[in-house]
């Protein structure tokens, strides 16, 4: 599937930016909210989960969460070049066959996705120009897990975004960078019946892990797990 948005991220986010994000993955395994978010994961000892991962670059949560959480993974990002890398990865880690890539904007695409457990959206939120339906089609999901790492709403970080989206400008291009409220971002999600389980975060990002718990279906194996600090909510 085509569309504006998939084609602005195909620009920005090219081979050569895939093949660097590669490169630095492999020496240095996942950045700071992507192993935040892996390590809220695994100190919930979820097994066996089906994985979502909406915007899935080189697919770092995806190859981590294989070993231990997810029993399968599916990849979504609208950057055809990263989805390629992430491909090479799953092939050099052989988790081919417990990995399902699509191509294109999970809005769009989220209606012919397989049913998940647990849904990852790694610095995704801030990609998109309006939230709710980003987040609605999350809560539309079967999914009793959903982490997320987006902006905080701060005047330091959203100067950089407006720097950021000049850059953008003066290049031609129409991707754009975004930096949504904090309340009403979780208040899609809420009313889905998720709440917030553990927080973190850097200077510029806020992470969080919710959990499902009302309306929520099936049910999840606990493991033996260990894992970072994390706040209580």
């Amino acid at each position: 599937m085509t569309c504006c948005h998939c084609d602005a991220a195909d620009g920005v986010f090219s081979e050569k930016i895939a093949r660097r994000d590669r490169a630095r993955y492999q020496k240095r395994g996942p950045n700071a909210t992507t192993r935040w978010l892996i390590q809220a994961v695994r100190n919930e000892r979820i097994s066996g989960a089906r994985l979502l991962d909406v915007g899935s670059g080189i697919g770092a949560i995806s190859h981590e969460l294989l070993t231990s959480v997810a029993a399968q993974a599916t990849l979504v990002d609208e950057s055809r070049a990263y989805q390629a890398v992430a491909k090479d990865l799953a092939a050099e880690r052989e988790t081919m066959d417990r990995c399902t890539f699509v191509h294109g904007d999970f809005v769009q695409v989220q209606h012919r996705l397989p049913e998940v457990d647990l849904v990852t959206l790694d610095r995704v939120v801030c990609c998109y120009p309006e939230y709710e339906p980003l987040l609605g089609a999350v809560a539309h999901t079967e999914a009793i897990w959903c982490g997320l790492a987006y902006p905080r709403y701060r005047w330091h970080v959203r100067a950089l975004v407006f720097v950021l989206n000049l850059g953008f400008r003066l290049r031609r291009s129409d991707f754009r960078v975004f930096v949504h409220p904090e309340p009403p971002m979780l208040a899609v999600l809420e009313a889905a019946g998720f709440v917030c389980k553990s927080e973190g975060g850097t200077f510029v990002w806020k992470i969080r892990l919710m959990e499902r718990v009302r309306g929520r279906r099936g049910s999840r194996v606990r493991i033996p797990a260990e894992g970072p600090q994390t706040t209580t909510c």
